[in-house]
């Protein structure tokens, strides 16, 4: 009965340092300054949540078909009650898209490829116009079917697509968080 106790205390104390470990990690999180993105801050003029600067964005029409998957996107994450009916800033963006061999078999032809897709976005209406960047990287297996390859690597376009949507979301509310911060 005795060993029993002392194996009991000894697992509490394991879990009173996790639980004073976790005590600290998240009393360093809260005094490095951290903050949330999208949740809402107040103003001078009142309180304000970087999603409603987002809502304000115009997004212009972007080239081709994956422009226009890339549009999308943006639409979705930034726009999401609908277009702006006055919008007070205008997003345009370029895209470029890469397409490299990884693996290379013994007959000279690729059996993995690399797609890299890369976005320039300019923000206008905010003063000065302000440039974001975002890159992904998707890969896939190429086929001896050449519809399948074409299948394959428009599915890795796509889903490098959304991530760069989503990179662009981020750095966007982000500036809009700084912004309303320093005004």
């Amino acid at each position: 009965m005795r060993a029993m106790s002392l194996e009991r205390l000894a697992n509490m104390g394991g879990m009173i340092r996790t639980l004073a470990g976790a005590l600290v990690l998240i009393l360093s999180v809260s005094a490095c300054g951290f903050q949330p993105v999208y949740t809402a801050q107040d103003t001078g003029a009142g309180t304000m949540a970087p999603s409603a600067d987002l809502a304000a964005v115009n997004i212009v029409p972007i080239e081709d078909r994956r422009g226009q998957i890339l549009h999308n996107h943006l639409l979705n994450n930034l726009n999401p009650m609908g277009r702006p009916r006055q919008p007070l800033y205008q997003l345009t963006t370029t895209l470029s898209v890469s397409v490299q061999s990884l693996g290379i078999l013994a007959d000279a032809t690729a059996s993995r490829e690399q797609v890299r897709v890369r976005a320039k976005s300019q923000l206008s209406g905010a003063g000065a116009p302000q440039t974001f960047t975002a890159s992904a990287t998707s890969s896939y297996n190429t086929t001896e079917s050449d519809y399948g390859s074409l299948v394959a690597q428009e599915d890795a376009v796509a889903r490098a697509l959304e991530a760069i949507a989503n990179q662009l979301t981020v750095k966007l509310a982000a500036f809009f968080k700084k912004a309303r911060a320093q005004s």
